[in-house]
């Protein structure tokens, strides 16, 4: 494997996509779930884009890509179809130390973008290194299946636990839980049992209220 795996926090920084059809409304739905400040360069815009545009999630220069476009921007992506237009935006990338992805033209990619599954703050990704896109597509469907809603209410659940537990010098107790109860505590979860989960968690730590936890 030749790419090392990270996962960047991308809050409030300036990220460049340089295209604006479906290809791009993928990136970009990504991207916006990360909360970077998009800037979008392309002739049109694919309707989902439009519609982002028009609520302030992102900025749109309706033109095709001029150097300088990636000034002040931590990562740039070019999805404009066009090999010749997304070798000169990597060259612009390189000059200026910035991470950049073309679509399907790994030659031109500095990283790439997994496949993932997101269910709150569990992220789960998969990379077939830029080889087989559609296998990590289908994987990923497959993860889908196997890790549902619920498992954002459980991360939620573990990362209460884990600070409360932890303000009361009990932290010991979080790891001995989640071995014996954890998957009692997702099928409640699955279920939206929530008299359940209030037990489970009374039984193993006391008063606690799901309004506390935050999962209803």
């Amino acid at each position: 494997m030749k790419y090392y795996p990270i996962n960047l926090g991308l809050e409030g920084k300036k990220v460049v996509v340089i295209g604006g059809g479906s290809v791009a409304s993928q990136k970009i739905a990504g991207l916006l779930e990360a909360g970077a400040r998009i800037v979008v360069i392309a002739p049109r815009l694919a309707p989902a884009l439009k519609e982002w545009v028009v609520s302030g999630r992102l900025h749109f220069i309706e033109r095709k890509y001029q150097k300088g476009d990636l000034a002040g921007a931590i990562l740039a992506f070019g999805a404009t179809n066009d090999r010749a237009v997304n070798q000169l935006i990597h060259q612009e990338a390189l000059e200026r130390g910035i991470w950049f992805n073309a679509v399907d033209q790994p030659e031109e990619c500095d990283f790439i973008a997994p496949a993932r599954v997101s269910r709150g703050e569990l992220l789960l990704t998969v990379s077939t290194g830029g080889q087989a896109p559609f296998l990590s597509k289908a994987i990923r469907e497959r993860l889908e299946q196997l890790f549902g809603a619920e498992y954002e209410s459980f991360v939620r659940v573990m990362g209460f636990l884990r600070t409360y537990l932890g303000e009361r010098g009990r932290k010991d107790e979080l790891f001995p839980f989640f071995e014996k109860k954890g998957d009692l505590l997702l099928k409640s979860l699955q279920k939206k049992d929530w008299e359940g989960v209030q037990r489970l968690l009374r039984e193993s730590f006391g008063a606690l209220s799901l309004e506390e936890l935050q999962i209803q």
